[in-house]
């Protein structure tokens, strides 16, 4: 399943989406009346044409010239008009055929919502020490983070893991012994991002490192920082910033979070 498939139980519509979903959607409305129209007329327009020429072919040869010219000016304009009108309803036609055409207006203001989703792939790179439960983020107290592919699904997003850990912490793929989903879920958040609500939608993963390389990593100091939730919670600027995470890390299933802090290939 597609990340762009789930859909969180509330939606953010910005005031400037409604108005222009609303507007596609009286647009569509008015193409689809715009082509039944077209076609009554066309319909109206080759019934014209059958009868007339039903009409004139039995006495053609014995009509005068005068009325054959009149009856065939006749003719040739209802056959341009049917050729005009079968142009517009084709041209209608491919323009009402597209797929948000075919929704309706709260389906149209769901799919608007879920457009401007902001996908994040969250990493958790933890180790224990003296039964606390130390989380690796940023001097900036974010977690580490990647970008996510909406069109790909869960198990298809290490790649831009792999690429973020490398840029953001200089932990390179060998150093990687396994990539797991936390619970195969996404999570989505509503919070201020530069002064604007923003929706976002999040994917926790497990990143499991090689004993040799989580030794080097906790040793290096400079840029990182190893914080329990609580130390999170406590801190002001971390919360300001990540409350929405920090609140769903601590909604994840705690027994998960025992597993991996007792596996001895990477603590």
């Amino acid at each position: 399943m597609k990340l762009n498939e789930y859909s969180p139980d509330e939606l953010l519509l910005h005031t400037a989406n409604i108005k222009n979903v609303s507007a596609n959607y009286s647009k569509g409305k008015e193409l689809k009346l715009k082509l039944r129209k077209d076609l009554e007329i066309l319909i109206t327009l080759c019934v014209d044409l059958g009868l007339n020429l039903l009409a004139l072919i039995p006495s053609f040869s014995q009509l005068d010239l005068w009325v054959k010219i009149v009856a065939g000016v006749v003719l040739a304009a209802l056959g341009i008009y049917i050729i005009i009108y079968v142009g517009k309803c084709i041209t209608a036609r491919v323009k009402s055929r597209g797929k948000k055409n075919k929704m309706s207006l709260d389906s149209m203001l769901i799919e608007s919502a879920k457009e401007d989703l902001r996908y994040t792939a969250i990493i958790r790179i933890v180790y224990q020490e003296k039964n606390k439960l130390l989380y690796l983020t940023g001097a900036d107290f974010f977690l580490p983070h990647s970008d996510m592919d909406a069109d790909k699904e869960i198990n298809e997003q290490f790649d831009g893991i792999k690429q973020s850990l490398q840029e953001e912490f200089n932990i390179l793929e060998r150093d990687i012994l396994e990539i797991v989903p936390i619970d195969n879920k996404v999570h989505f958040s509503i919070k201020p991002i530069h002064n604007t609500l923003q929706m976002n939608a999040f994917v926790f993963y497990d990143v499991k490192l090689k004993l040799q390389s989580k030794a080097k990593l906790i040793q290096q100091k400079q840029g990182r920082l190893w914080l329990t939730i609580d130390e999170m919670k406590r801190n002001p600027e971390a919360l300001s910033k990540n409350k929405d995470v920090i609140e769903l890390l601590t909604r994840i299933n705690v027994f998960i979070i025992c597993l991996f802090a007792i596996d001895d290939r990477f603590f």
